[in-house]
C-alpha cells in the first residue's frame, strides 16, 4: 500500500459554526444582571476653605 506524504505549505482557513437554539438550557440558567445604583450627598470639607487663587 502506497502512503501519501505530502505536505501542505500553507494553512488552510478553518470557519467553525454554532448554532445555539432560542430555549437553550445554558442561556436560560444565565442569571438576570441587576444593579443598584445609589448617590451620596456631598459633605463639606472644613478643612479646605482657605483657597489660594492661582495666576
Amino acid at each position: 500500500m502506497k502512503v501519501k506524504r505530502t505536505r501542505k505549505v500553507y494553512l488552510e482557513p478553518q470557519i467553525h459554526f454554532y448554532e445555539l437554539q432560542e430555549e437553550s438550557a445554558i442561556l436560560a440558567a444565565s442569571p438576570q444582571p441587576a444593579f443598584d445604583v445609589s448617590t451620596v450627598e456631598p459633605v463639606a470639607d472644613d478643612e479646605d476653605t482657605e483657597l489660594i487663587p492661582e495666576d
